[in-house]
């Protein structure tokens, strides 16, 4: 399903004023129930890439716990034991789209989880061809730019051998005997233009094409949100939320989950792929 067609009864939401805050929780560590985050006398469970408001309080607990928080002006800092209770400085505010993308997108993915009729059958990988992940759409897209390509599959019997080629045929780069279900291939250079990407297991090859366009071809939320002035791992990651919510564009969707450890995001695209 192509998620813009309810654009409609979601722009709404889109444009809701954000919250009055310019710091979010980039990255935390230890037992998540040793960081606790109160916001107006209540607990707020804790979320990567969440936007925190001025007079929010996290306090760690545990002695090997930690909370990583960004601002605007790219002030880092690192909250332990030590330093709690952090209260959340005023500041600018930031962007409302950025609050509003995460909410929006989580909603999506509620909705789309309730109403999912899908069944899970237990079954051998060993007894399936391999399959390529994240292309089930028509129009599969990736942005272009010399990256890390991040490549999984189901079925087969391993090992593999990855292999990603232009159209033409010509072979780009190559993972060989790889053992797992997944494989990297580095610094890949990809140019606008269509690609292949296929998987080995002793057969056929499942073949996944893709075209690579510039950032001009994203959506316009997408490419507003590129334009944010706030640091990258914000920037990347509600890219990332918002694009995991098209067919088209999933794909690169994990490649920035991936570059950007957003570890919730990745679990759910690949509880749904």
């Amino acid at each position: 399903m192509k998620v813009f067609r309810a654009v409609g009864l979601c722009s709404l939401l889109l444009w809701l004023a954000g919250a009055n805050a310019a710091h979010w929780v980039i990255d935390f560590k230890g037992d998540p129930s040793d960081i606790t985050l109160r916001r107006a006398g209540a607990d707020v469970p804790l979320k990567r890439l969440m936007v925190l408001k001025p007079g929010d309080e996290i306090t760690v607990a545990g002695t090997d716990a930690a909370i990583t928080i960004d601002g605007d002006t790219d002030d880092r800092r690192v909250v332990t034991a030590a330093e709690s209770p952090f209260v959340v400085p005023e500041s600018s505010p930031p962007p409302g789209l950025l609050g509003n993308i995460r909410g929006w997108a989580e909603s999506w993915w509620n909705t789309k989880g309730n109403q999912s009729t899908t069944t899970t059958i237990a079954v051998s990988k060993g007894d399936l061809d391999p399959e390529l992940q994240y292309f089930g759409g028509e129009d599969v897209r990736v942005l272009a730019g010399t990256r890390h390509l991040y490549v999984s599959w189901q079925g087969g019997l391993a090992p593999f051998d990855v292999e990603l080629a232009s159209d033409a045929g010509e072979t780009i780069a190559v993972a060989e005997g790889v053992e797992d279900f997944e494989a990297v291939l580095p610094d890949v250079e990809l140019s606008p233009g269509a690609y292949n990407l296929r998987i080995f297991a002793g057969g056929s090859p499942d073949i996944g094409k893709f075209v690579v366009v510039d950032e001009e071809q994203l959506p316009a939320r997408a490419q507003e949100i590129l334009a944010l002035p706030v640091p990258d791992e914000v920037r990347f990651g509600h890219l990332a939320l918002y694009l995991s919510t098209d067919d088209a564009w999933r794909f690169e969707a994990r490649q920035l989950a991936h570059r950007y450890n957003l570890g919730g995001l990745v679990d759910t695209l690949e509880s749904d792929r």
